[in-house]
């Protein structure tokens, strides 16, 4: 990625709804990379879509319902309702007992690495209320605690398995076509094809907007 593209993936972080500061620590401390502008983007773009046809799905189940603001088991229909939200590889207490869900964030030993967790997990909190929101679907704690762990667990997943590609790639820094392989070999069908679809969407759109 040229210099250029590098800078306009950094300026397109900035729109996005998903936390960029806290979305690159929690990639560099999963994949113990160094990460690229585009890889953040990138995985912004991934994560917001998803988000989007979660919330999407969870009105849905909550207005079937009857209820105006979604709770956690509306979550868990949307996951269930969906054959292509059914491929996502989602931990099971989201499937089965949204309602015991805890509120501690996941990965936290130390009292300081809690902390931080804590922090990262309140960071994506805001990020799924502001993503529901715009979707025109109200949240009750629950729900949002539901999708903003699966949100965080995907993160920490993708970084993961791209940091797996960079090193097979014999590179040093995550990038976006890192990032783009590993939900690549992750999700499935449909919707593997529409998140690559918007990862791709999100890196055009840094490089166009700078050009």
């Amino acid at each position: 990625m040229t210099a250029t593209e590098e800078a306009a993936a950094e300026k397109e972080t900035s729109g996005s709804p998903m936390p960029t500061t806290v979305l690159r620590r929690v990639m560099k401390k999963e994949s113990k990379l160094k990460v690229s502008a585009p890889a953040v983007v990138g995985l912004q773009g991934a994560v917001v879509y998803l988000l989007e046809e979660l919330s999407d799905g969870t009105k849905v189940a909550a207005e079937r319902e009857g209820r105006e603001r979604a709770k956690g088991k509306d979550v868990v229909h949307a996951f269930q309702g969906d054959p292509d939200l059914q491929q996502l590889p989602v931990p099971m207490f989201i499937r089965s007992a949204p309602s015991e869900i805890s509120k501690e964030a996941p990965g936290a030993h130390s009292a300081e690495e809690k902390r931080r967790a804590d922090y990262r997990l309140a960071k994506f909190k805001h990020s799924v209320k502001r993503v529901a929101r715009a979707r025109g679907c109200a949240l009750t704690p629950s729900a949002v605690d539901t999708l903003s762990t699966f949100a965080l667990d995907f993160v920490a997943e993708i970084a993961r398995r791209a940091g797996e590609v960079t090193l097979e790639g014999s590179k040093d820094l995550l990038g976006g076509e890192d990032v783009r392989a590993a939900v690549q070999g992750y999700l499935k069908g449909e919707l593997k094809v529409h998140t690559v679809a918007a990862i791709d969407k999100s890196l055009a759109k840094a490089v166009q907007e700078e050009s």
